[in-house]
């Protein structure tokens, strides 16, 4: 059962909720078109800021959201790095108090390096395409008359960030 005034992304995605957290269904959430550039928990930390940091050990949805954008802020934007302390990890004030989460240099340094490249053209189109067709369209991908490998790609199946 979903709480009043919270969206399926926004129940699947934060801990705090009575059920946890659940990345596979985020990820097919986000595969299917569901909006989380403005979703925040309720300590006012971005589900971006979350993936990247606080207490989450995996990067499926992180891997998910890299995949949906076209430019990703950087780790100094979120408050996970500040300037001229680029391999220094800070406690930012949405991380004071908090559980440190293991792995989390690893998923910076990954997310930094993905952040601080540019962007393929492919990715750059599957972008494009996919905000075309919309969320209620996404879900008809395989019925376009391109190739399984095209139809994969576009609904996030592949994955070029490893």
């Amino acid at each position: 059962m979903l709480f009043l005034g919270v969206t399926p992304l926004e129940y699947v995605c934060f801990k705090e909720m009575k059920h946890g957290r659940h990345p596979k269904l985020a990820t097919l959430l986000i595969t299917y078109g569901a909006k989380f550039l403005h979703l925040k928990n309720s300590r006012n930390v971005s589900l971006l800021q979350q993936e990247l940091g606080v207490g989450v050990t995996d990067f499926i949805i992180l891997r998910a959201i890299v995949k949906t954008m076209v430019h990703l802020p950087s780790l100094v934007s979120l408050g996970i790095y500040s300037e001229g302390q680029a391999n220094e990890i800070l406690y930012a004030r949405f991380f004071m108090g908090r559980h440190y989460a293991p792995g989390l240099g690893k998923r910076c340094k990954w997310y930094a390096t993905i952040a601080n490249s540019v962007r393929t053209l492919q990715h750059h189109c599957r972008v494009i395409i996919r905000d075309q067709l919309g969320p209620r369209r996404l879900c008809r991908v395989h019925q376009l008359p391109i190739p399984l490998s095209l139809q994969d790609y576009l609904l996030l199946e592949y994955d070029e960030y490893r």
